[in-house]
Order: C-alpha cells, then structure tokens, then sequence
C-alpha cells in the first residue's frame, strides 16, 4: 500500500524506495522489481538501474519462470550505461530461453501524435522481414518517458498482439505499426502536421 500510495502521490524516488524494501526480503518478486525498475529508469538513476538488476540475478535460476525477462532488464540497463558489449551478451542469452507465444509490441510514436492514442485501440504491424503478413495489436500501455531521435521527440507504447505470433515472428524484429484512431477527413490527415506546426510557430511568437 505504501508504495501504491507514493506512486498515486507521484512520488517515483519513494515508490522505488519502497519496492527496493521488498526486494530485500522477497528478491524474486516479479512485480515489485518491475516497478522499481521503471522508477530508475524515469528518475534517470543508471548506476541504481544497473545494479538492482545485478544483484537480482544471483536470487534467480535459469530454469525459473521470467528468468528471460531478468536477462533482458539487465541488458537493458547496461546497454543505457554505455556498455554495449555485455548488453548485447545478456540480450541474446534472454532471446534464447524466452517463450515463443507471448510478444509485446513497442512503438514509437510521434509527440506530434501522441495524444491521439489511447489504451484499448487496435492496430496492424507489419515486419520488414515479413512484408506480406499484417499482425494485429491492442495498445495496451502509453508510457510516459519520451526519446529523442533525429531531432524529434518519440513516445514509447506498447502493445499486444491479437493473435499468437506463429513460428516467423522473432524478438527484435522492426517494421512499420498503424493505430486505428477514428474516421477523418482527408483534408484533415494530408494536413493537420503542418497546421499544428503553424499553430504552434503562431504561439510562439505571441506576446
């Protein structure tokens, strides 16, 4: 409850706090070393992403369930600390033991965009590897850390697929995702970008 209080309260550093109390006592605790982790990662604590992750390794077994999903959490926090190298080493011995019938989705979308997305729409994805076959997906979480890219800002969503992903589908593949949000005009799809920006650049210039 404590920590379910500080997260209402928007309190990340004492909601991971509280969940790294848990940990301590219950190291294999999926949910609470998954809450933490997101914590790190908002609070843009690296050194405390990385070594939570470590030190929860040695609590676990290869043959537990959500081993993989352990794996992946550390090569996620060495690959944001710089250390490519063993990332790649810990993400591919995740890919290795990780079930074959449960993928998540993650897209990137547009700031631009994003407030046209929300929980519960469906989508198609489409894999650069497998031009031919459409999957479909619910968005099922709209993150709120945001990446830049290019010179844009990139919001991460994920979702899950509709269907289970057959034998082609394997982790890591990229490709192209549509979101269904709802009918609009032509007028308004060919254009809306450039009419924000005017909006925008117009504000910006007003006293």
């Amino acid at each position: 409850m404590r920590a379910i209080e500080a997260l209402a309260a928007g309190g990340i550093e004492r909601a991971g706090a509280v969940h790294a109390e848990i940990l301590a006592e219950h190291p294999r605790d999926v949910l609470a070393l998954g809450v933490a982790h997101s914590c790190d990662y908002i609070r843009g604590d690296l050194h405390t992403l990385r070594l939570r992750a470590e030190r929860s390794l040695g609590a676990w077994r290869r043959d537990l369930p959500g081993y993989h999903a352990l794996l992946a959490m550390y090569a996620f926090a060495l690959e944001e600390a710089g250390h490519y190298a063993r990332a790649e080493d810990y993400a591919r011995r995740a890919l290795e033991i990780a079930p074959r019938d449960d993928y998540r989705v993650a897209l990137q979308i547009d700031e631009r965009d994003i407030s046209q997305v929300a929980d519960g729409q469906h989508g198609q994805l489409t894999v650069a590897s497998i031009p031919g076959k459409r999957f479909g997906f619910t968005v099922s979480k709209i993150t709120p850390v945001n990446t830049a890219k290019e010179g844009r800002n990139f919001f991460r969503v994920e979702a899950s697929l509709s269907e289970p992903p057959g034998s082609r589908l394997r982790p890591g593949m990229e490709g192209v995702g549509k979101i269904d949000i709802d009918e609009r005009k032509l007028v308004w799809i060919w254009t809306h970008s450039f009419t924000d920006w005017v909006r925008l650049w117009l504000w910006s210039w007003m006293p």
